[in-house]
């Protein structure tokens, strides 16, 4: 009897282990749980977006570049707003809205009405944007791209620039036109051969609306003189104008906004301010 109460004793001291030991391992356990879970949902959020900087990742992204120059950076960059539509271009803002003060044509004394912000500058020898100001917005940039047509990645040869159909378009500089007609995919085109500093510089103006063509070969033009308009004509995916600068000969392409830029253009009727 006494052997037997001694077993149910040593039983009981048995169970009573157990349930100890299976309590205290369920804790280690929970908190690998919990650990697993943090790692899991925490570190994606934190590892990759900083909540203080919403803009990091379109920054870090916009930085890519096989060349390693930032796509803010490049000759033809765009500015870009962040919205909930994504990455929106707009113009360049030298091509947009900027006024050159320093143009040499800004540098008199109005003694007379000392009121020069009223002064409209001479179109005389200046280099001219093609369209006014406020009717257009850039829409594609100059440079290799993905052709919204073809689907063939190839070199975007000029800017281009939306506006209404119809609106005109102006001859950058004084020149003699060149040609005048269709031009393949570029539609109905006209290009003019200017002089400008001494060498010899050809503007070339895309997609213009079919009988708009204001200006005929061999005619001489002045810088604001009205070429065409703008149009679809062409491979063209709406109403723009394609507008293309090349220096020395007609196949000799360059990024016309930083060209604009450096030879300080500015916009028709524009006054100095």
């Amino acid at each position: 009897m006494a052997e037997s109460v001694t077993r149910r004793r040593s039983r009981g001291a048995e169970r009573r282990r157990r349930r100890r030991f299976q309590r205290y391992a369920a804790v280690p356990r929970a908190l690998v749980i919990l650990a697993l879970a943090a790692v899991t949902i925490i570190a994606p959020l934190t590892g990759f977006v900083q909540a203080d900087k919403p803009g990091s990742m379109i920054a870090h992204v916009l930085s890519l570049q096989t060349d390693g120059e930032s796509w803010a950076g490049s000759a033809h960059s765009l500015e870009a707003v962040d919205s909930e539509e994504g990455l929106v271009p707009v113009p360049a803002a030298g091509t947009r809205a900027r006024i050159l003060s320093a143009d040499p044509q800004c540098q008199f004394s109005n003694v007379g009405s000392g009121n020069r912000a009223t002064q409209t500058m001479s179109n005389e020898g200046a280099i001219l944007f093609p369209l006014q100001r406020g009717v257009f917005h850039q829409s594609s940039p100059f440079g290799n791209r993905i052709h919204p047509i073809s689907g063939i990645l190839k070199l975007h040869t000029g800017t281009d620039f939306a506006a209404p159909s119809g609106t005109p378009i102006h001859s950058l500089t004084d020149g003699v036109v060149d040609f005048v007609g269709p031009m393949g995919g570029g539609g109905n085109t006209v290009r003019v051969k200017h002089i400008i500093d001494g060498e010899t510089v050809y503007s070339q103006y895309k997609h213009m609306l079919p009988g708009s063509f204001a200006v005929s070969v061999g005619q001489q033009v002045k810088a604001g003189d009205q070429l065409g308009a703008v149009g679809s004509t062409g491979n063209s995916t709406g109403n723009h104008l394609h507008f293309e600068i090349m220096p020395g000969n007609e196949n000799n392409f360059i990024d016309p906004v930083p060209w604009l830029e450096s030879h300080h253009f500015r916009y028709l009727g524009q006054k100095c301010e």
